[in-house]
């Protein structure tokens, strides 16, 4: 652990501050916190594919829970009855912060059976005797958050009968671990993990008895933060710092669950957490395609379209969806039942914090080299897409989806538009994002651009894009012109790269004139181009982040002259 980081936590390895947090522990609790987002199924309703797969994963990793195997992002370790440390060999960074969060909880909950409660207190009662004191991993501020947040709710299960002999325990726990936070929820890292350590933090000044002096700075940090967070983690436009829809839906239900709680509390929320909902809640929609899913941006996955549509009904507010986010850096254009979104963000602005801890990507996103791809669907049916990013524990294919290569974009020499050290921290990327939009009757136009080749090839990117006020007639037109800077080579190859969804078949037409693709439901779309050879070739997708799903990949290849390039496509929808 740096050296810095225990500087700055020196205080929390004092006896005489756990004393100060133990006096007076808490022995009830003034408010019960139901599961907020623990919702079945209506009855009736046929889940999506995506929502049923899910629920399948969710039901045998809570079978292995049962075992003491744990598995977070496709990576298993055993907890053995001895391993007081929780700390398995070879476990990794975000493993070890997933399993002290305790939000696997809500897994064993499901399956509602005696064992399954059995074996969560008893976990709960093992983390108690093993964990009463800091560690840089099980007293993270992120990890306190949800852990004291996955406590709380689950709470009220647990703790079935009069005189349980886990009440007196798990009460002074949650006390100790509430108490904590008013300290360290403003030294989690921006984003995310402060917006984590900051739910913890009001569930428990709600829910728990506190002396009087310790409530009042309790109060006074939950304000705080709550500022804190709409001014640095939340944009103007209300989209999350870490530009990824997947974060954009964790924030959203953070934020939902302290409003309902302080709603059961019958108290008035700080100020700045209304405003920070009604930013934040349009940009979620925003992110959404006519599936009900998410778009795949930035360390992104589609999630379960049941989920968020339970957020969005809690939520409330109406449905205007913006068509764009100008501080976060996406533009939307929707006209029929077509919806296209764009990336329009630097990767510079958009990668992770440099104070974040490491290991944060799984839950916290992570900036991709994807300027001004886009993704296309058609109503229900997702045509273009992002690849995705694979959350396992894998630095070889995390770097591969982060390249511009596995998003339909523009590459040059198959270099991508931003770089990554081994750390994963952006060294090279866009500095300069231009985005220009214009509407009429016949449709809207959206002109972009980006800087990020000038310094290897000095050639600006711009990607021009039509969608006709019918929907069915996206035109696009990519060029590469010269923009100063080094220039690295005279002539260098080109690839514009539009992946398809795995639902999506695609076949070249004779002479390579144009591209048929043809949806699950039936409905046809065709590609032609100018100015690069078009073709087929292999592609994957992982919309849930672990499953690789072979699809295909429309490709539109060339060479640059003293001039740049230019190339001109569209994708127009056929007439059954």
């Amino acid at each position: 652990m740096a050296a810095w980081t225990w500087v700055r936590h020196a205080r929390f390895l004092s006896p005489f501050y756990w004393r100060r947090l133990d006096r007076a522990p808490p022995d009830h609790f003034r408010l019960t916190l139901p599961p907020l987002w623990d919702e079945p199924d209506a009855e009736g309703e046929v889940p999506a594919a995506r929502d049923a797969a899910s629920k399948e994963t969710n039901a045998r990793d809570a079978t292995a829970l049962l075992e003491g195997t744990f598995v977070f992002f496709g990576e298993s370790h055993r907890l053995g009855e001895s391993d007081s440390t929780w700390l398995p060999d070879k476990s990794t960074p975000a493993w070890r912060a997933e399993l002290h969060a305790f939000a696997w909880l809500t897994a064993l909950r499901s399956l509602d059976t005696p064992l399954a409660h059995d074996r969560a207190r008893e976990m709960i009662g093992r983390w108690i005797a093993d964990h009463g004191h800091w560690h840089p991993v099980s007293w993270r501020p992120d990890v306190v958050g949800r852990r004291v947040t996955a406590w709380l709710e689950a709470a009220e299960g647990l703790l079935s009968t009069v005189g349980d002999p886990l009440s007196a325990p798990f009460l002074a726990s949650l006390g100790r671990q509430g108490r904590y936070l008013i300290d360290a929820a403003a030294l989690a890292a921006p984003g995310l993990p402060r917006i984590q350590a900051f739910t913890g933090l009001a569930l428990a000044t709600l829910a728990l008895p506190l002396p009087p002096d310790l409530q009042r700075a309790a109060e006074k940090s939950v304000a705080s933060l709550s500022e804190l967070i709409l001014t640095e983690d939340i944009r103007p436009d209300g989209g999350v710092i870490e530009r990824c829809p997947s974060v954009q839906l964790l924030v959203t239900e953070a934020l939902l669950t302290v409003r309902a709680a302080y709603g059961l509390a019958q108290a008035t929320p700080p100020a700045a957490l209304s405003l920070a909902l009604d930013r934040c809640v349009p940009v979620l929609r925003f992110f959404c395609h006519g599936d009900g899913a998410l778009a795949l941006f930035n360390g992104g996955q589609e999630e379960s379209a049941t989920r968020i549509g339970r957020v969005l009904d809690v939520a409330g507010g109406g449905s205007k969806i913006p068509q764009g986010a100008p501080h976060s850096g996406f533009q939307r254009l929707e006209r029929g039942k077509s919806i296209v979104l764009i990336d329009c963000g630097s990767a510079q602005n958009g990668g992770r914090n440099e104070h974040a801890p490491p290991g944060l990507y799984p839950l916290g996103g992570a900036a991709h080299a994807g300027t001004l791809s886009l993704e296309v669907s058609d109503g229900r049916e997702r045509l273009i897409v992002n690849c995705g990013a694979h959350l396992a524990a894998n630095p070889r294919w995390r770097k591969a989806q982060r390249a511009t290569a596995a998003h339909s974009a523009l590459t040059l020499a198959e270099r991508s538009s931003s770089d990554f050290d081994a750390d994963g921290q952006i060294t090279r990327g866009p500095t300069h994002v231009s985005v220009s939009r214009d509407e009429s009757t016949d449709g809207v136009w959206l002109d972009l651009s980006h800087d990020g080749y000038i310094g290897p090839f000095g050639l600006l990117v711009q990607r021009r894009l039509f969608l006709a006020s019918d929907g069915h007639d996206l035109r696009g037109e990519d060029r590469l012109v010269p923009g100063g800077g080094e220039m690295g080579y005279g002539v260098a190859p080109f690839v514009i790269r539009f992946h398809l969804h795995p639902s999506v078949t695609a076949s070249l037409l004779q002479g390579g004139s144009a591209v048929l693709l043809r949806t699950k439901s039936g409905a046809g779309w065709r590609l032609r181009a100018a100015g690069a050879s078009l073709g087929l070739s292999d592609s994957i997708y992982l919309g849930n982040g672990f499953d690789m799903n072979r699809s295909q990949q429309i490709t539109l290849t060339g060479e640059t002259d003293g001039a740049g390039a230019t190339v001109k496509w569209a994708l127009r929808r056929e007439e059954r």
